[in-house]
């Protein structure tokens, strides 16, 4: 019998049986998404949903650390983190992995979790705007809040002689995130999200045959 039947076996049990509860049924969510159920298509699907719960969980957990160290974040206020930078993927059709690393470098910048979503959203802004990618202008906003502001005027040259540079700034890229927001986009967002949530209640079965196959005298051991 082959590892990924092995796992199929041990997600059957219970794992189907919550997979339907929380989604209304696999079959369902699987077809929402565009896959078939035959035995190699929904051991392929149950993997990749796996590997993107568990890129997610490290993705998040390196962050609230951050939140933590950083600006000082209390479990409300990383709980709060986590929606937000949930609602502003979906908002603006970029995947949370890499709203993620900007927030940590505004976090790391600002010593603020409030201070550093609001510089999120206008980093985010001035990218739609400048045609930059997200980290390089978030890279630039961290510089400027403490007091380099030379990355962020060589994308926007009319900010220097500004005596308020994000009061400036925002005046001039407010709102074009969500307004140059790619539909497909959203819609790619809303699929992997759909996609990490079913991963999520793999991932413990994941775990729990990984650790059995690789014990000392496990199923992985050749007798």
């Amino acid at each position: 019998m082959s590892v990924i039947v092995k796992l199929l076996s041990k997600f059957d049990d219970s794992g189907i049986k919550k997979a339907q509860s929380q989604f209304g049924g696999l079959k369902k969510t699987l077809a929402t998404i565009g896959v078939g159920v035959g035995i190699k298509q929904l051991a392929d699907t149950l993997m990749d949903a796996g590997k993107a719960a568990a890129a997610d969980q490290k993705s998040m957990r390196l962050l609230n650390d951050q939140l933590v160290k950083n600006g000082k974040a209390t479990k409300a206020q990383v709980a709060q983190n986590n929606q937000f930078i949930d609602t502003l993927s979906t908002q603006v059709g970029i995947v949370d992995d890499n709203l993620r690393p900007a927030m940590g470098k505004l976090v790391r910048a600002t010593g603020s979790v409030s201070k550093a979503q609001d510089l999120l959203k206008l980093s985010l802004d001035a990218s739609a705007v400048a045609g930059k990618p997200l980290d390089t202008v978030a890279q630039a906003i961290s510089k400027a809040f403490n007091g380099n502001t030379s990355a962020l005027t060589r994308m926007f040259p009319e900010l220097k002689k500004s005596k308020d540079l994000f009061g400036d700034l925002r005046k001039e890229v407010s709102g074009a995130a969500v307004t140059q927001a790619d539909p497909f986009s959203r819609l790619n967002v809303a699929m992997d999200n759909l996609k990490e949530k079913l991963g999520y209640i793999i991932l413990p079965y994941v775990t729990q045959f990984v650790d059995s196959f690789t014990k000392p005298g496990g199923m992985g051991s050749v007798s």
